[in-house]
């Protein structure tokens, strides 16, 4: 059968292949896969203990279009102080990055009396099909010892159509 125009239907079920140019849905969608990535997130390993430790990988779509995306980068850093006599403490410098967006956090450990840890992160919102993305650390600062850790780094992309307002 081949319909042009409008077509009115109280209930139905199509077998194969539709395709539209747009179109709402009022109740659940379930599907197999989507063209591109809705909702993506990762964790990866934890780096060793040591002076300077890093992670990097690269996001890529699923999808081949261009689509604003916003991720999210973070991780646990353990900074160790310093050890030995006179020893205060120790820092280190952790940069996050996102495709061509860095922050850079000083991470103070001003005792001797083990690791400071504390979570990081950084996000951005992209419009690349494929991000890289990276967690560096390197101690120095307050003391010539200490040790850095990344742990748990974790990477979260969502992309979507929804609007926020900032209230306050």
């Amino acid at each position: 059968m081949t319909v042009r125009g409008t077509v009115y239907a109280t209930d139905g079920e199509f077998t194969g292949k539709i395709n539209a140019t747009s179109g709402s849905f009022k109740g659940s969608v379930e599907a197999d896969s989507f063209v591109g990535d809705v909702a993506n997130g990762q964790v990866f390993p934890d780096t060793g203990i040591s002076s300077t430790v890093s992670v990097a990988f690269t996001y890529t779509d699923s999808g081949t279009q261009l689509r604003d995306k916003h991720i999210v980068l973070m991780a646990m850093i353990s900074v160790g102080g310093a050890t030995g006599p006179g020893a205060t403490g120790g820092a280190a410098d952790v940069t996050l990055t996102i495709g061509n967006v860095s922050k850079t956090y000083r991470v103070v450990n001003a005792t001797d009396r083990g690791p400071l840890f504390t979570t990081l992160m950084v996000s951005a919102r992209v419009r690349a099909r494929s991000v890289a993305c990276s967690i560096t650390g390197k101690t120095g600062g307050i003391s010539s010892g200490g040790s850095c850790q990344i742990l748990s780094p974790s990477v979260i992309v969502a992309r979507g159509s929804g609007a926020f307002e900032q209230t306050s």
